[in-house]
């Protein structure tokens, strides 16, 4: 494992996957390698930077559309071991390889991300977190202070904010500012929205990964989320947790919705398989998912595969591994899966992102004064 900032390496890519990731032909290929790497000898493999570049030079490099604003997903399960932080972890990387820029954070204090991620927790200081939020909460003066400031990863467009243990301090801080500070206090939904809003402009998308909980810090970056995706493995066990924490989130918002008097929306609202298999479990569960979630639950899913243990027992996704270090085959299938659940995603953001931008074609201009924000509308109650 690393310590924080130390040299970490994508693995290289051949001409195949650049060309499957850019949707370019053999003939850009030839046209860039010549420009770029001639003379080389023997097969040219590119780094995740030289990739992109590669994608900038035939402008193929995707972003969020102009007019369309940064989307913050959050990945939320109650139960614990259901997949959430691979999910994370996986999703990011494939988004941060495709091209965009990704910002990703760690907001489980249990830190099983972070580590992923290569850093040892307790080389994390509470600054570099989340938890660097809440220690505002009884100085509004403070609010304005410079917000969280991600961490460079060794994957091109990808940025990361950390978790530690720290962070279950910040439930402490609430609960001790309602006595203090309430008017303050009842404000902490707030908090980590109006962090992001103010870094998340270099970004395309923001992934959260929250701890099994419904902690004051868990429900904040629920609320800071524009999307949700629960992970789901298909058995019974599972099946009954995700009814639970779909009955108790619409619960928790709504309060929080009766406080700050608007109507909360998550969109895309996905419900994804995880950790499948072909045994008659897994069919039973997801005719019931489908039945209970309907569209919100989609067809891709994410198989139970040896290819994810070994690879995390090296702190890596399978988007970083080699052949040498975990079976090519199996790592191969492994990342054709998370690759069709990526681009089940990108899909659903994409609808969200192509409304923005119509949106904010048909509002009209006023000059004597700014336009009116978006009101937030919506709330998971009439999906569970």
């Amino acid at each position: 494992m690393n310590e924080p900032l130390e040299a970490r390496q994508m693995r290289l890519f051949r001409q195949k996957e650049v060309l499957e990731l850019s949707g370019l032909k053999p003939h850009h290929w030839r046209t860039w390698v010549a420009s770029h790497r001639a003379g080389e000898v023997g097969e040219v493999r590119l780094t995740i930077e030289e990739v992109h570049q590669f994608m900038e030079a035939f402008k193929v490099r995707p972003s969020k559309p102009a007019g369309a604003k940064t989307l913050r997903l959050v990945i939320a399960q109650l139960k614990g071991g259901a997949g959430k932080t691979m999910t994370t972890l996986h999703l990011a990387h494939n988004l941060a390889c495709r091209g965009y820029r990704v910002l990703l954070i760690d907001g489980d204090p249990q830190g099983t991300l972070t580590t992923l991620c290569g850093w040892r927790s307790e080389a994390v200081r509470p600054e570099q977190t989340m938890a660097a939020v809440f220690e505002r909460i009884d100085s509004p003066e403070l609010i304005e202070e410079m917000p969280v400031q991600p961490q460079k990863t060794h994957i091109d467009g990808l940025d990361f904010i950390p978790a530690s243990l720290e962070m279950i301090g910040s439930d402490f801080l609430v609960a001790s500012a309602f006595m203090s500070s309430p008017a303050s206090a009842r404000r902490f939904y707030t908090f980590i929205d109006e962090d992001l809003k103010r870094i998340e402009g270099a970004y395309d998308l923001v992934l959260i990964d929250t701890s099994p909980s419904f902690s004051f810090t868990a429900l904040a970056m629920m609320w800071a989320a524009d999307g949700l995706l629960v992970p789901m493995p298909p058995n019974l066990p599972d099946y009954r947790a995700t009814l639970d924490f779909s009955q108790m989130m619409g619960e928790n918002v709504a309060k929080l919705e009766k406080a700050a008097n608007i109507t909360k929306t998550w969109d895309p609202v996905i419900f994804a398989h995880v950790r499948s298999d072909l045994t008659q479990t897994t069919a039973l569960v997801r005719s019931l998912s489908a039945d209970t979630f309907g569209t919100h639950r989609v067809e891709e899913s994410v198989p139970s595969s040896s290819a994810f243990v070994n690879a995390a027992s090296r702190f890596r996704s399978v988007y970083e591994v080699t052949g040498a270090e975990v079976d090519a085959r199996s790592s191969r299938r492994a990342r054709e899966a998370y690759d069709a659940l990526a681009q089940r995603v990108l899909q659903s953001v994409g609808s969200v992102w192509a409304r923005q931008v119509a949106e904010g074609q048909k509002r009209p201009v006023v000059d004597s004064e700014p336009a009116a924000e978006p009101t937030e509308s919506a709330s998971l109650v009439g999906v569970a």
